[in-house]
């Protein structure tokens, strides 16, 4: 028997842009033909891929400096970065990812021996045309984002937490991303005063300090699995474009993204969620900081409005 195509897939972070990953790359575990696969990612992403059970391999970034030169038959740099070109340059001999003119660093497509230029407008789709023309393979159009919570997990989320209960992610990579302490606070007191279900605000990693004055409802220094726990045990989860509320689409859950300087089109909850865009005339302008408040221009009133709305369905 010959052996599997050893493929090298890269896409070392964010949180979301990784969950967006697993699930373009999904289809490697329901084709026929055999690869052997390898995942490049940030260790402390490590977590999500308890049950991707098409990758056979995690490597962090460090311990890429010790692969073989030229060790993959196949490299699929799913990041675009200069930085992950390099890693594409030495470890694979085919070494694939988009066309320039995708790229936020274009310098990077002169590593690749394949670029592709894809037809398709959401990350997740494009990451999987991506995918399929690295390796040939014909998509199912199949979309599995493989994330799922144990029952020991769930049990730890229903002791803590009531049945019944609605999540706001108020913290963002990027400031123009982030929800301003002052709209938390709006957003909580209009909650209380219209909603009966109990509202808990789940913030990022070092975000803790910016967000202590809410701290009645804040939820803080969870560790990625107990934050996707408290995610899957929810009605509803309201927040910016940031990794947990991908998480939270991933889970299945029901989401209200606010968007601001992302596009909505290319970065939305993959599948069905509700999008509501921020005011600024120059949304989805991928600013990391302004002037403008952003993401914290929407309305508050129209959030609790549209959160009201999707919890009566």
């Amino acid at each position: 028997m010959s052996q599997p195509c050893s493929v090298l897939l890269v896409k070392l972070s964010s949180l979301g842009d990784v969950v967006h990953a697993i699930g373009a790359a999904s289809i490697l575990g329901r084709i026929e033909r055999s690869f052997k696969v390898t995942w490049a990612v940030k260790k402390n992403y490590f977590p999500l891929f308890r049950d991707v059970c098409f990758v056979d391999e995690l490597v962090g970034a460090k311990e890429l400096l010790s692969i073989p030169l030229k060790r993959f038959d196949v490299v699929v740099d799913l990041q675009g970065l200069l930085k992950t070109a390099a890693i594409s340059l030495f470890t694979g001999k085919k070494r694939c990812g988009f066309d320039r003119k995708y790229l936020k660093e274009p310098l990077a497509s002169l590593a690749y021996t394949d670029r592709v230029s894809p037809q398709k407008l959401h990350v997740v789709e494009m990451m999987r045309e991506l995918i399929c023309e690295s390796l040939s393979i014909e998509d199912d159009g199949v979309y599995d984002f493989c994330l799922r919570v144990s029952e020991d997990e769930k049990d730890w989320a229903r002791r803590r937490f009531p049945e019944k209960y609605a999540v706001l992610l108020p913290s963002a990579a990027w400031p123009t991303k982030a929800l301003s302490v002052s709209w938390c606070r709006r957003f909580v007191g209009m909650w209380l005063a219209r909603s009966d279900v109990p509202l808990f605000l789940l913030c990022g990693i070092g975000d803790e300090g910016r967000l202590r004055g809410l701290s009645p409802w804040l939820l803080s220094n969870l560790p990625l699995r107990k934050a996707m726990a408290v995610l899957e045990g929810s009605l509803l989860v309201i927040g910016p474009d940031t990794g947990l509320l991908h998480v939270a689409a991933a889970l299945g859950k029901r989401c209200l993204g606010l968007y601001g300087p992302s596009l909505w089109e290319r970065n939305a909850p993959f599948g069905d969620a509700e999008v509501i865009k921020c005011l600024c005339p120059s949304a989805g302008c991928f600013k990391r900081s302004c002037d403008s408040s952003c993401t914290s221009t929407i309305p508050v009133e129209q959030v609790i409005d549209k959160a009201l709305e999707l919890l009566a369905l």
